[in-house]
C-alpha cells in the first residue's frame, strides 16, 4: 500500500484525468517515492510503515509528484509548472535526510510519544476552590464561604 493517497497527488497536480495521468503511471511513481523514503529510513524504523506518519505521507506526495513530472508521457499531455513541485521535492528530501540522521523524529513512531486521548473516563484533578469550578456555578464563592463557615463553627 502506498504512503500517499492517489487522489491527493492528483489534486496537487491540478486534477489530471486518467487519460493524462494513468493509474499505472501514478502507482509506479508512488512505489518509487516510497522506496526512496524506506531506503533512507530503514536503519531507524521498521519499513514499510504499517501506520503511516503524516510527515511520511506528505513526503510521499511530494516525491510522487516529482516522479510523475519526470515522466515524458505526462509532461507532453499535461503541462504543469514544475517550480513548486521541485521545491516540494527538495523540502521532502531535506526532511527525509534529517530524519535519517536523527535530527527530526517522526510523530507516532516512538512508543514513548505522547498521544491524544479521550476524556470519556476523565476524573477531575482539581479541587473545589479552583477557578475552573467558578464558571460552572455563579454562587460558588457563596457556597464555599458557607461551607467554610459551617465547618469552622463546629469545632475549629
Amino acid at each position: 500500500m502506498a504512503y500517499s493517497d492517489p487522489s491527493n497527488v492528483r489534486i496537487l497536480l491540478g486534477n489530471p484525468s486518467d487519460s493524462d495521468l494513468s493509474p499505472k503511471l501514478l502507482a509506479l511513481c508512488q512505489r518509487r517515492a516510497d522506496a526512496f523514503i524506506d531506503g533512507n529510513l530503514r536503519h531507524l524504523y521498521t519499513v514499510p510503515f504499517t501506520v503511516v506518519p503524516k510527515q511520511v505521507e506528505t513526503w510521499s506526495e511530494s516525491l510522487t509528484m516529482f516522479e510523475v513530472l519526470k515522466s515524458p508521457d505526462f509532461r507532453m499531455r499535461y503541462p504543469v509548472d514544475t517550480a513548486m513541485t521541485n521545491d516540494a521535492r527538495d523540502k521532502a528530501v531535506q526532511e527525509i535526510v534529517a530524519a535519517a540522521r536523527r535530527k527530526i523524529r517522526l510523530v507516532g513512531t516512538d512508543p514513548f510519544d505522547v498521544t491524544k486521548s479521550s476524556t470519556a473516563n476523565y476524573h477531575r484533578a482539581f479541587g473545589l476552590d479552583e477557578p475552573e469550578d467558578w464558571a460552572v456555578d455563579p454562587d460558588q464563592l457563596k457556597d464555599l464561604k458557607a461551607k467554610r463557615d459551617k465547618g469552622s463553627g463546629s469545632g475549629g
